[in-house]
């Protein structure tokens, strides 16, 4: 996706569109199957510009805990500035500098941020998943273990009275 200097009044501009997620770097790109709608607020005074950035999608995403595959809804917000001139001394890590003469802003790597900094470390298809019993396998949020109490450690028994 990019914005195109040429024809940039001032104030604001909105679009949308539609964006397939090719923009997205590996391993993310199998989570994120379906097209982003992305909205762009960018608003232009002087010689800055603001740009108010909403994606959504829906992710498919498989528990960590339960193993099973889920969908979630994504909506990411971002806001990043740009100014066009010289670039001062210090590094600035909040605003994006452009020369005079840039022609379009590309957003592919914003947007590829975006994705990346909202990803859910840990995915859980629900707050209170379960999970699997590690002796059997079965899923916990469906049925009780079918295991058998194994033997404790003797070390471990007198914890063991102190809880009963």
């Amino acid at each position: 996706m990019k914005i195109y200097m040429h024809g940039l009044k001032q104030g604001i501009t909105r679009f949308t569109e539609k964006i397939p997620p090719g923009f997205i770097e590996r391993p993310y790109t199998g989570f994120y199957p379906n097209d982003f709608r992305v909205d762009v607020e960018v608003d232009k005074f002087d010689q800055d510009i603001r740009l108010k950035l909403e994606m959504k999608s829906t992710a498919l995403l498989r528990c960590d805990s339960c193993l099973k595959a889920y969908e979630k809804y994504v909506r990411i917000k971002q806001q990043q500035l740009y100014k066009i001139g010289l670039v001062p001394e210090g590094p600035d890590h909040e605003i994006i500098y452009l020369t005079h003469d840039t022609v379009e802003i590309d957003l592919s790597s914003l947007l590829a941020e975006g994705v990346l900094l909202n990803h859910p470390i840990k995915m859980q298809c629900k707050e209170r998943c379960k999970g699997l019993c590690s002796g059997c396998g079965e899923d916990l949020n469906i049925e009780k273990c079918t295991c058998e109490e194994k033997d404790i450690d003797p070390r471990w028994e007198k914890l063991r009275n102190l809880t009963e």
